[in-house]
């Protein structure tokens, strides 16, 4: 009996490790187990925002994602800012498609993750990263808030 549980043990490590050869069999990209709340440090939520920011709750929102918000409230209302990440189980493919068929205007970001795209219209910026996408963004009224967005997801990106 031990012979055989030992034989059974010996069969089902070797099929983890791939074929005959031990060579790995290619599977689905492994998801990163790092929440949304753990891919920007308080620091750098206040250095991307321009002065003191405030975690907010970490309810993922209506749809109940993996999402992580800072705010920065300045002396007046145009001051306040806000910082944006959020883990989607989807891929970018289909949040193109989600985007065109709602008829918003997006623009391909180049050199940003597996592929990105911004929308200005949101001040989101969308990034593939192996099967998921994450949403970076920086909303404020100051000019500069798609490089912010992009400098968020490239702190982002190595921590998934």
């Amino acid at each position: 009996m031990r012979v055989w549980v030992v034989g059974l043990a010996v069969l089902a490590a070797a099929c983890s490790k791939g074929g005959a050869d031990g060579a790995a069999k290619p599977d689905a990209p492994a998801k990163s187990t790092a929440d949304a709340c753990g891919l920007v440090t308080a620091d750098e939520a206040q250095k991307l925002l321009g002065g003191s920011a405030k975690q907010l709750a970490e309810n993922g929102g209506a749809a109940g994602y993996d999402q992580c918000q800072y705010m920065h409230e300045g002396e007046h209302i145009a001051d306040t800012a806000t910082l944006t990440l959020q883990r989607l189980p989807v891929t970018l493919a289909a949040k193109r498609q989600a985007l065109t068929a709602n008829g918003d205007k997006f623009e391909e970001v180049p050199g940003v993750g597996d592929g990105a795209v911004w929308v200005p219209g949101m001040s989101f910026l969308y990034v593939a990263h192996g099967g998921e996408t994450l949403v970076a963004s920086i909303a404020s009224n100051a000019p500069d808030t798609k490089a912010k967005s992009i400098e968020l997801a490239r702190l982002a990106l190595p921590r998934l």
